[in-house]
């Protein structure tokens, strides 16, 4: 037998041996999984907590802020209807908290 049959013979027998470790091995990582310490598992269930109780105390805080926007808008409606105010001519100043004449200079603004 030739030198570079044998090494083909070898070659041939490390691919095939190779190919059945790595199969081996997909298949054990397949099967396993890495569980997490109880004080990871505790830590991860704290932050869940804080998390959840986050968002419960967003939604009541946007649901109070849609409250007082409607009834900010309530109020400048109410006051629009008690001075007889057109909207067509007047425009409501959120920060001045006054009734502005429409001029160039605001429509350019709006």
């Amino acid at each position: 037998m030739s030198v570079e049959t044998e090494i083909e013979k070898v070659e041939t027998e490390v691919k095939e041996e190779t190919a059945k470790i790595v199969n081996e091995v997909k298949a054990a990582v397949k099967e396993t999984f890495v569980r997490l310490t109880a004080e990871e598992k505790l830590a991860l269930r704290e932050l869940e907590v804080s998390f959840l109780k986050a968002q419960a105390q967003y939604t009541q805080l946007e649901k109070h802020l849609k409250e007082i926007s409607t009834t900010f808008q309530s109020k400048v409606d109410e006051y629009t209807k008690k001075y007889f105010i057109d909207k067509a001519e007047y425009v409501f100043d959120g920060v001045a908290l006054e009734f502005r004449k429409i001029t160039q200079d605001i429509k350019k603004e709006l």
